[in-house]
């Protein structure tokens, strides 16, 4: 893995705010250590990746160095917020209203894809592909 500046002089292996402050899914895994956790981030598309690196550098610099609090910090969490779900009515009903159908189609074996290790998965014809 290629280490990421993410201050002035810090380097994380992974350039992201988790290496300061803990991962989502670590907790989620923790929290319910009975289940099966599957992480999943699903990306709708906002902004071009040069200006939403910028702002999860910012927002890594914050997490290190900076002050929630102070107008920078609430500035650079905003920016990485809206960066994230941006304040546009039509992208955000887009979003919502395809969104759950992706969890429901990744989750099923494509046609091609069935048979493994020879055997059938439920619903798999017996023909060769």
């Amino acid at each position: 893995m290629v280490k990421v500046i993410t201050g002035a002089s810090a380097t994380t292996n992974t350039g992201i705010a988790a290496t300061a402050t803990g991962y989502v899914s670590a907790f989620a895994r923790a929290a319910m250590a009975q289940a099966r956790v599957l992480p999943l981030v699903m990306e709708c598309g906002t902004l071009s990746s040069a200006e939403m690196q910028r702002r999860v550098v910012d927002d890594n610099w914050l997490h290190l160095y900076g002050k929630l609090e102070s107008e920078r910090g609430q500035r650079i969490k905003t920016d990485l917020v809206h960066g994230f779900i941006p304040q546009d009515d039509s992208w955000q009903q887009i979003c919502l209203a395809t969104s759950p159908s992706v969890p429901r189609k990744i989750m099923v074996p494509a046609p091609h894809l069935s048979t493994v290790a020879g055997r059938h998965h439920h619903g798999a014809s017996s023909a060769s592909p």
